[in-house]
């Protein structure tokens, strides 16, 4: 029971100690709730729609900015559109496992979605690779693509081609239970924003080989971005799952990353742009800005990293603390500061050894029971009860030695191990103390009031062999002296 009782006390603890301790991380690193996370694949399976819908409204109304966002920019194949707003439908319905399994004909469509997805991402890959053009991305709106003025025709982009092919299958994968197909997707994804960053990052810093591949028309900046929020939604499609685990949990280690990851991404890109705005300004030349760049990174990055140690560094301490609350708890009364009956046990267990190597050496244990006037409950202490309680534990501790240990075992029952003592007239004459000093009246609320104890004495034989026996003889020994009908002591002996 004691054990129980301890166990209990451990996860409450730990219990308390993660309620405290993660929402303080959160605060000083991270805002972001992992719950915000989850419905991240529901917004960009959303936004995938939303964007390929806007884009086929441009050309059906011929409406550039839909089309191309900005004039100067390359415009969205319809083609890719399409496939967008396929992806994001099999993205929507991929992205709750458990009620993808109980609606078949959800499952069907989302598979059927990311099957094309491929399809057109391949078959594109084949024109390009093997001059074998089955014509995918001019199966709508052939005639204003053939009537283009432009330089260059409005076809699929090779490196756009290449992501279609990874998201599809990633897309697929997704739909498979085994741990491996669930990793694969999850590095698909990873290839898919990998290269729709390389893009972005090429746009935002007017690097065209970053986002054009030859003589091939380049990824338009929206078709880039949507690559972008796909991958990340197919990423945390499965939160729980893979590489993802880490980052979507609510513990420490979650709120860690999810900071670290934002600096670690964010940080390069911006002091890369800002690098090379300075060179192309001639405020410095490129083996100078080489150097601005590396150190504003290992600057940045190094208080990144502080500024999380700092953070979990706070959490150790608070743990260690909550620890030692723990272990202090888990040995002594948290009400009263005297010993539990774990650490009673275990300190009556060493004096069972030590009286068995040596002849000499007695012990004896006092239970202690306080009279029905007493009145004490632990469950419901009143301010009353507890200077009672206080004054109970002072005269029992000025009844015994130094290395006498006192623990309450219940409400009003105490437990006294007396270590080393001559014989029974020893231990009879520290119950006489405890009764008489327990006899004296206690001022409550203007009252006096008298405890009162009966007392159940057991001295140390040969015939105890474990702690559990003489705890049992010395609850005999407390009956006894409860029968007895008056406040007094009797010994066992046997």
């Amino acid at each position: 029971m004691a054990r129980k009782d301890t166990l209990l006390q451990e996860h409450r603890t730990a219990d308390s100690l993660a309620r405290r301790v993660v929402p303080r991380l959160r605060q000083g690193l991270d805002r972001a709730t992992p719950q915000a996370l989850k419905t991240f694949p529901q917004v960009t399976s959303m936004l995938a729609i939303v964007v390929g819908g806007l884009v086929l409204l441009g050309w059906q109304h011929d409406d550039e900015t839909l089309k191309r966002v900005l004039p100067h920019l390359v415009a969205m194949n319809p083609t890719t559109a399409l496939a967008f707003i396929l992806a994001g439908v099999a993205l929507l319905l991929s992205r709750d496992e458990l009620a993808l399994r109980s609606r078949p004909t959800a499952r069907r469509v989302a598979q059927l979605c990311a099957l094309s997805v491929a399809v057109v991402g391949l078959l594109k890959l084949c024109a390009i690779v093997l001059r074998w053009d089955f014509g995918v991305d001019q199966l709508l709106f052939r005639d204003k693509l053939a009537g283009g003025s432009a330089a260059v025709p409005n076809r699929m982009a090779p490196n756009t081609a290449f992501n279609f092919l990874l998201l599809g299958l990633a897309l697929l994968f997704l739909d498979v239970t085994a741990r491996r197909a669930v990793r694969a997707a999850q590095l698909l994804a990873i290839a898919v924003a990998s290269t729709a960053l390389v893009a972005l990052v090429g746009y935002a810093y007017g690097i065209s080989a970053f986002y054009g591949i030859g003589s091939y028309i380049p990824i338009a900046v929206h078709t880039a971005l949507t690559f972008l929020l796909l991958a990340l939604g197919l990423l945390l499609a499965r939160p729980s799952r893979g590489a993802m685990a880490v980052i979507t949990s609510e513990n420490v280690a979650g709120a860690t990353a999810r900071f670290l990851l934002r600096g670690a991404l964010g940080v390069p890109v911006v002091l890369g742009r800002l690098t090379l705005a300075g060179q192309r300004a001639r405020l410095y030349d490129s083996e100078a800005g080489l150097v601005l760049f590396v150190v504003s990174n290992v600057l940045i990055l190094a208080t990144l990293v502080w500024r999380s140690s700092s953070v979990l560094l706070r959490v150790d301490r608070e743990h260690r603390r909550a620890e030692a609350r723990l272990a202090r708890n888990a040995l002594y009364d948290a009400a009263t500061g005297l010993a539990s009956r774990a650490l009673f046990m275990d300190r009556l267990e060493h004096a069972l050894a030590r009286a068995r190597r040596r002849a000499d050496y007695r012990f004896a244990v006092l239970l202690v029971a306080l009279g029905p006037s007493a009145g004490l409950d632990a469950a419901r202490a009143s301010p009353a009860e507890d200077q009672l309680l206080r004054a109970t534990i002072q005269r029992l501790r000025a009844c015994g030695r130094a290395d006498d240990t006192i623990a309450r075992l219940r409400a009003d029952v105490f437990a006294v191990l007396l270590d080393g003592i001559a014989d029974a007239s020893g231990a009879a004459g520290v119950a006489k103390r405890i009764l008489e000093r327990l006899a004296g009246p206690v001022t409550l609320d203007g009252r006096e009031v008298t405890a009162g104890a009966t007392i159940g004495i057991v001295l140390n034989t040969r015939g105890h062999g474990r702690p559990d026996d003489i705890m049992r003889t010395a609850e005999t020994a407390l009956q006894r002296a409860t029968a007895q009908g008056t406040a007094g002591y009797a010994i066992c002996d046997p």
